[in-house]
């Protein structure tokens, strides 16, 4: 096993693999660095410069939000509230929730186990949830970048410390306008909850595409659920030879 975090962030618009060190008393420590191919294998180069605030490499993003030629820095925070810094001040804060997830760490020092409940000791045991993915896009090929994430709807009753259940979720592209973020589209609402989800080019033609992981569970969360793997075009405007949404709030 190899003792690291990894998630592929773009800070400048181009995919990079980026990893984080676990610890031996901490579920995770020390700088969100990129990995370069160089001599053969895989080495350390330039770590981002993170907010404090900002110190799990899972359910945050980083790139050019505000459309100025900048980086942003954009997070789910524990409250599920999006927080976006710039300079390593906060500038905004949503009051509305985004994000939820239902995949965790259970950490112990020197012991570690994803997603799984143990039979660690519940005293000693520390819970980490992982936030998904924020993506920073052009996603209407207006020349202007955008926000997109996904908001998990918890079931009544289901939102404790220790235990998250979610029934439905959707996807949100948000832009700035300079003093706080606009929702310019949402997608339909899925039965189940957002595990994971990609803006990739999947045919060649320009446009993107919007690849969802959706997990099903099962009757009051118990038991094993089932997952599908979704796919959204987001069609072209021919009039304008845009990328763009069919209908608004529709993938």
């Amino acid at each position: 096993d190899v003792p690291l975090y990894f998630r592929v962030l773009a800070p400048q618009g181009k995919p990079a693999l980026y990893v984080q060190s676990m610890s031996g008393d901490k579920p995770f420590a020390g700088p969100v660095s990129r990995l370069e191919w160089r001599e053969g294998k895989y080495q350390v180069a330039d770590a981002l410069n993170l907010p404090r605030d900002v110190s799990f490499v899972y359910g945050m993003t980083v790139g050019d939000m505000f459309n100025k030629g900048g980086q942003q820095v954009a997070r789910i925070d524990e409250s599920n509230r999006l927080v976006i810094y710039e300079g390593g001040q906060r500038r905004y804060r949503s009051s509305h929730r985004f994000g939820g997830t239902e995949l965790y760490l259970d950490f112990e020092s020197l012991q570690y186990s994803a997603s799984v409940a143990t039979k660690m000791n519940q005293e000693q045991r520390q819970r980490v949830y992982v936030e998904g993915r924020l993506q920073v896009a052009d996603v209407d090929g207006d020349g202007k970048n955008e926000l997109v994430l996904f908001e998990n709807t918890p079931a009544p009753g289901y939102l404790f410390q220790d235990l998250r259940f979610y029934e439905k979720g959707k996807l949100s592209s948000l832009q700035w306008n300079g003093q706080f973020v606009e929702v310019l589209w949402e997608s339909q609402e899925l039965e189940g909850y957002i595990a994971d989800f990609t803006l990739v080019n999947l045919n060649g033609n320009e446009a993107l595409d919007i690849v969802l992981l959706v997990v099903h569970p099962t009757l009051l969360g118990y038991g094993t659920g089932r997952s599908s793997l979704l796919v959204y075009p987001l069609q072209a405007r021919a009039e304008k030879g845009e990328r763009g949404l069919t209908e608004p709030g529709q993938p």
